[in-house]
């Protein structure tokens, strides 16, 4: 998993299922857990904070939707929290990006009950935390990430560095463990 946070105010083409909004529903190809080209999900925002002068918290969960009870029990895998610090302004608009691999969805989502079930939709969603006052989700995407889809990975890499940044290590990834928590790392 990484995450990393970087000016911009669009979601990049290579999400191919983009919202106006601060949630998103896809539909997932039933075989996708037997597909060993599939590698996990990106999902991306575009957020604008109003106000720098107390800590803030951009929360994020993922919800699965089981085909064959048409969304009657979700089942949410992911939570995520991007804590921001006053002395790290973010007054125009960013964009986040969090990839999940599938073994650590894979991880999160099985449990007894649900080894025999269909996974038939994934919803991803930006909400309010308790201290979420100022951060406003404009759009978000996803895009289910398939083994071929890291050579487009590292060519969207190449050129924001290449354009943007004269040392790589000015973009700060935050990697993180177990999903739970993610402190800020951004570019202004």
């Amino acid at each position: 998993m990484f995450n990393f946070i970087l000016p911009g105010s669009e979601i990049p083409e290579w999400f191919s299922q983009q919202r106006g909004d601060s949630s998103i529903k896809i539909d997932l190809p039933l075989e996708v857990w037997n597909d060993n080209q599939w590698m996990g999900i990106a999902l991306c925002c575009i957020f604008v904070r109003d106000d720098a002068s107390r800590a803030e918290e951009l929360v994020f969960r993922a919800v699965y939707g089981l085909s064959n009870f048409k969304g009657r029990n979700p089942r949410g895998f992911m939570r995520g929290i991007w804590t921001f610090s006053p002395d790290e302004p973010v007054m125009k608009d960013h964009i986040f990006i969090r990839y999940f691999s599938r073994d650590e969805m894979y991880r999160n989502l099985w449990t007894t009950d649900w080894l025999d079930q269909e996974c038939g939709e994934l919803e991803l969603s930006f909400v309010r935390g308790s201290c979420l006052h100022s951060v406003k989700v404009k759009k978000c995407g996803v895009r289910l990430v398939y083994e071929r889809d890291l050579e487009d990975m590292e060519q969207i890499q190449e050129l924001h560095s290449s354009q943007c940044c004269e040392n790589f290590e000015d973009i700060q990834q935050h990697p993180a463990d177990d999903g739970s928590i993610g402190n800020s790392s951004l570019i202004k």
